[in-house]
């Protein structure tokens, strides 16, 4: 086994748990098209190569999504919204920036 060091800093977790149009579910709450969101504003922002963005199984809080968890850190936030995904990718570029 040979370890190396990865290129990749941070991670977005987009729940995307449940079925679309059903309410009560993260993908029922848009989730899908949140993370097309979050890759774009990831790209837009030239973070592709360090940051992923991924859909997810249930986060456990299926009434409040569509949910993301930003690891590391595990900051999570629930009800997320096109204003708040572009705040949270502001929040993780001064983070990435802080840890450089």
């Amino acid at each position: 086994m040979k370890k190396q060091n990865a290129r990749i800093k941070s991670c977005i977790l987009v729940c995307a748990h449940g079925k679309k149009g059903k309410k009560g579910t993260c993908a029922g709450s848009g989730s899908s098209k949140l993370a097309k969101l979050l890759k774009n504003e990831v790209d837009k922002r030239s973070l592709k190569k360090v940051v992923k963005v991924r859909k997810t199984d249930c986060l456990g809080q299926c009434s409040k999504g569509p949910n993301v968890v930003i690891f590391p850190g595990g900051s999570f936030y629930s009800h997320v919204t096109r204003t708040s995904a572009c705040t949270i990718v502001d929040e993780l570029v001064a983070l990435l920036d802080k840890d450089s």
